[in-house]
């Protein structure tokens, strides 16, 4: 910018030799930290593309401020224009994938704009986490997001935030054990924004293998990776949150203690887990079966009836970001329908109420509504799977 205004000032001076041998340095310089926001560069920048309309650089940067300013469509023109003049340069390609998606809400514009941002720098992991956090947010399927990980190891491999995604799609794809081998042999690093997804994805991990386990009758072997989740590895970066809630845990732990005869110690795992007040979630289905595993069913199906009204109380309800939220759960790069989040979200619990009820038809229909929202709602898509399976078994005992 000391260049391209070093130009302006020289063509305010009618010195145009000189204005055009620094703006042509300003083009050539490095773009790295360079962000222009001040109005007086904007007529810099203006300046030096009507000298030369042809700086793709100028362009560049002059779309960065204007969508700053929140001239958007005027910056997606600049930025288009820079894409042309010089489509090896990734930023303006990234760029306009950012703004194909919250301006102009076409999705199939921005994957094609970060794919070509990836192949002018196939070696930028931002670029990749990017491309696949678009992914995900178009309901890219879980397995073709995982090929597309798989193909780039090495680049994965450098970044954590790229590593636990490939994690959870291990977990997702029904690839526990390497997702848990990937978890315990790594050392990770705390990053803003990341909080709760290594060591999430860590309990997730032993979760759904010890439910494989119990699936299998190996009781002994569930119980294990139940008592595993509870303990968090000094490699994945962050301890236990206090208020952290293990219902889950709790209940699926007094469901193995009991097959392996441990009578006493199974009721102490389900109390725990009754015993929890949780919100309009996972974990309040986990605690009414709980509490029907103690032999209290009409606590159990109180607290279901209960959990279903809540959910289709939610379905109507309008929903708005907290102004106090530091640390929201999903990647904000992408603006987010958060109506349909919360649609979603009120699907599955109504699914698992509705699933504690006994009507299982009603739940996977309500869990394939969920998915048909986000495709990537993980839970729904094991809860589901469960339910498959148990239909699954029917059919071939019928």
């Amino acid at each position: 910018m000391l260049l391209y205004s070093r130009g302006y000032f020289a063509f305010q001076d009618c010195d145009t030799n000189s204005a055009s041998r620094f703006y042509k340095r300003g083009a050539a310089a490095s773009s790295d930290y360079c962000f222009p926001s001040r109005l007086e560069e904007m007529l810099v920048l203006e300046s030096a593309l009507e000298h030369s309309p042809e700086d793709a650089r100028a362009h560049y940067y002059l779309g960065n401020l204007l969508y700053d300013k929140f001239r958007r469509e005027e910056a997606i023109q600049h930025w288009e224009q820079a894409a042309r003049l010089d489509p090896a340069f990734s930023i303006p390609w990234r760029n306009l994938g950012i703004a194909y998606y919250n301006v102009c809400r076409d999705p199939d514009r921005a994957l094609s704009a970060y794919q070509r941002a990836f192949q002018a720098n196939p070696y930028d992991g931002r670029l990749l986490y990017e491309l696949d956090q678009l992914r995900k947010r178009t309901g890219e399927a879980p397995e073709d997001r995982l090929r597309e990980l798989e193909r780039h190891r090495e680049l994965v491999d450098r970044r954590d935030d790229l590593t636990i995604e490939l994690i959870t799609l291990y977990n997702q794809t029904g690839r526990s054990e390497k997702a848990l081998s990937i978890l315990t042999s790594r050392r990770f690093h705390p990053w803003e924004g990341g909080e709760g997804l290594v060591s999430g994805q860590y309990v997730a991990a032993h979760l759904l293998l010890g439910r494989d386990a119990l699936d299998r009758g190996d009781a002994t072997t569930a119980v294990r990776h139940f008592d595993a989740a509870r303990v968090y590895p000094k490699n994945l970066g962050e301890g236990k949150h206090l208020l952290i809630q293990e219902t889950d845990i709790d209940y699926f732990s007094g469901v193995a203690l009991s097959i392996l005869g441990r009578r006493k110690e199974a009721e102490e795992r389900w109390r725990a887990a009754a015993a929890a007040k949780p919100g309009n979630n996972l974990f309040a289905y986990y605690s009414a079966l709980a509490r029907r595993s103690l032999g209290d069913e009409q606590g159990a199906r109180t607290a279901l009836l209960i959990l279903r009204e809540a959910a289709e109380k939610q379905m109507q309800s309008e929903v708005k970001i907290d102004y106090f939220a530091t640390s929201l759960p999903n990647f904000l790069l992408f603006e987010d329908d958060i109506q349909k989040r919360s649609e979603a979200a009120s699907l599955f619990v109504r699914g698992l109420a509705r699933l504690g009820l006994g009507n299982e038809n009603e739940a996977a229909s309500d869990l394939k509504n969920a998915l048909d929202i986000d495709r990537n709602h993980f839970w729904a898509q094991v809860e589901l799977k469960h339910i498959m399976a148990r239909t699954d078994v029917q059919a071939k005992r019928a």
